[in-house]
């Protein structure tokens, strides 16, 4: 959401132009996003009512990586996060996301340095203040937050030493990933989604004890085979992949990968707990 926006004229030309200064005449012309030093050109739509008027992005349009009009869930995590991963690594962050958050926290809190503490009789506001100038972008503490980071990012942007493209599987290049496969024992996330039993007995008879399959997330990119991907995993995990919200439709899963010899489009992956899994809406990834 922004106060600015480009106003599309008649003619083709483009002029900046306030959300008060939009009239009833032009409120139904064409306007993009100024965003990211005018780079952005996300087609917007002015919202005149209510407490903030604004130029909201219009449904199915999707904001330039970085744009700071960009609101969505993802794109507010990922303005907290460190976008290079230059203090961890892919098997720190694997290994991280195994653990207990319980054990996560207490790891950060131990962390803290007593120039950071505050005491308990400053003013609230003071605190806010200090933590404000103190505060630093930070690494990715679950799997929502890489995903969010990973999913507002560019494919070739290069996070903890690695091609996010290598490591991410989504709409952008899952259609390559289906020709040229995962690589052996790569660590990667696969946005998944659910397929029937009949499917499932049909394309994997034998699915090992405590295991679940799942496909890739975009059956419709093209006429390749859908990834399926066979995840061995904890009961608390399955009960997070099952969920009943019928709104939570994708699934994130975060595994170490070996093809089937025998089926090019069948992967497995290590046993992994609820840390490696999370389930969103699809408008989470804003596609």
């Amino acid at each position: 959401m922004a106060e600015k926006a480009f106003h599309v004229l008649k003619d083709g030309s483009i002029v900046e132009v306030l959300i008060g200064n939009v009239t009833d005449e032009i409120k139904h012309d064409i306007f993009l996003c100024s965003g990211c030093e005018g780079a952005c050109k996300a087609e917007v739509i002015p919202v005149r009512e209510g407490p903030r008027p604004c130029f909201r992005i219009k449904r199915g349009q999707h904001h330039k990586s970085g744009c700071q009009n960009d609101e969505s869930l993802a794109a507010q995590i990922r303005r907290v996060l460190d976008h290079t991963g230059h203090t961890t690594s892919i098997e720190e962050l694997y290994e991280l996301f195994d653990r207990p958050q319980v054990e996560v926290v207490k790891k950060e809190k131990r962390k803290g340095t007593k120039e950071n503490k505050v005491n308990d009789q400053d003013d609230e506001e003071e605190f806010d203040d200090i933590r404000a100038i103190q505060r630093e972008l930070k690494n990715p503490k679950n799997l929502r937050e890489l995903c969010a980071l990973f999913s507002k990012s560019s494919l070739d942007d290069i996070y903890a030493g690695m091609k996010i493209g290598d490591i991410f599987l989504d709409h952008r290049n899952i259609a390559d990933i289906r020709k040229k496969g995962i690589p052996e024992g790569q660590l990667a996330i696969v946005l998944c989604a659910k397929i029937s039993v009949e499917r499932i007995k049909k394309l994997v008879p034998e699915v090992p004890d405590q295991a679940i399959v799942l496909g890739d997330a975009y059956s419709y990119a093209d006429k390749e085979k859908q990834l399926l991907c066979i995840i061995p995993c904890t009961a608390n995990a399955k009960r997070i992949i099952f969920n009943s919200d019928s709104k939570k439709k994708i699934i994130a899963v975060f595994g170490r990968w070996h093809q089937d010899p025998f089926n090019k489009s069948v992967y497995t992956c290590e046993p992994i707990k609820e840390g490696r899994v999370f389930c969103a809406e699809e408008s989470f990834y804003e596609w």
